[in-house]
């Protein structure tokens, strides 16, 4: 049986976002203003200026690519509970493409370490720019992969272990044992609590590779739970996560539950086969000394990527990069 849009992970925000915003439309009203009241809006308006269009026109209906950019770290809001993204250590960055056709999401991992051109400052880490606050953020992506970017979510890391609460643990698998954050992960299933799941999703920095595959299957794994465990057709369950989750979140004006609803219901016809894991190609994998440490960019795939989400056909290169001989 398809699982439904609602295991469509786009990184953390369609576990938090796309997850509940299918159960939003199914028991808007009072859910929606809870949603809305929950999240803090970014009111940066450079940030505003620099996002796209909507992403529906009113006159003719057709729907166009949605590029989503996803950015975790912690504490994402500042003492005021304003969110201006500034100083941020990302512990994560992700581009969620979302195809016109609405047929899938493709997810972009984009490594802390990966070496982008920052306007205004040179080369420097996706980090570094994203520590000069969403805006800066947003132009350091858009040069990297050459798209407009839509939306924002910054996502308070932190999360991770409220989600893990909320289902009792959530089951994953790893391929390699690790150690992070004071915790120990084996080679097999774990069971991660509210103590552990931001330590396995964190991992050990000295086993890049690995880190993203932990990440992706913690991804898949709490949105599989989500559904299993009724958090999208039990409306109290609903709440519940819609409770836990938000005040983690932090987006862009221009997504709120309206927006988050449209998305879902468009989506609702896809399943897990329809959600594709891409790990921006860098050279050889590796950070270079010459480099301060940056990743550089493997120029012909990140050119291939570039054509990909230009040309809107981002699950051909998912599938190209899967089979292809490194």
């Amino acid at each position: 049986m398809r699982r439904r849009a609602a295991i469509l992970a786009a990184g953390l925000t369609v576990v938090a976002l796309l997850v509940l915003g299918a159960g939003l439309g199914a028991y808007n009203g009072y859910l929606a203003m809870t949603w809305d009241s929950s999240v803090t809006t970014i009111t940066d308006p450079d940030l505003a200026a620099q996002l796209g269009e909507p992403t529906e026109t009113a006159s003719s209906g057709e729907s166009s690519a949605v590029d989503i950019l996803i950015i975790g770290g912690e504490h994402t809001q500042n003492d005021t509970g304003a969110a201006d993204g500034r100083g941020l250590d990302a512990g994560l960055v992700m581009l969620a493409h979302i195809p016109a056709d609405r047929s899938g999401v493709q997810l972009v991992s984009i490594p802390e370490d990966a070496s982008v051109s920052v306007p205004g400052g040179g080369q420097d880490t996706i980090n570094a720019a994203v520590s000069l606050g969403p805006p800066m953020a947003v132009r350091a992506v858009s040069n990297l992969l050459g798209t407009g970017i839509d939306h924002v979510v910054l996502v308070d890391l932190a999360m991770l272990d409220a989600v893990a609460e909320l289902l009792g643990g959530i089951e994953v698998e790893s391929t390699v044992a690790f150690e992070s954050a004071g915790h120990s992960f084996t080679s097999g299933p774990n069971l991660l609590d509210s103590s552990s799941a931001l330590a396995f999703f964190s991992g050990d920095r000295t086993l890049s590779p690995q880190r993203f595959l932990n990440r992706q299957e913690f991804i898949r794994a709490a949105g599989s739970q989500l559904v299993s465990t009724g958090h999208l057709s039990d409306p109290l369950k609903i709440t519940a996560a819609i409770r836990q989750v938000s005040p983690y979140l932090s987006v862009d004006s221009g997504f709120d539950a309206s927006t988050l609803v449209g998305l879902s219901s468009q989506l609702r016809a896809i399943g897990e086969d329809d959600i594709d894991f891409i790990t921006l190609p860098t050279a050889h994998g590796e950070a270079t000394v010459d480099d301060g440490g940056r990743l550089r960019a493997d120029t012909y795939d990140v050119e291939e990527l570039k054509r990909s989400i230009a040309a809107d056909s981002v699950g051909d290169f998912a599938a190209e990069v899967t089979v292809r001989p490194r």
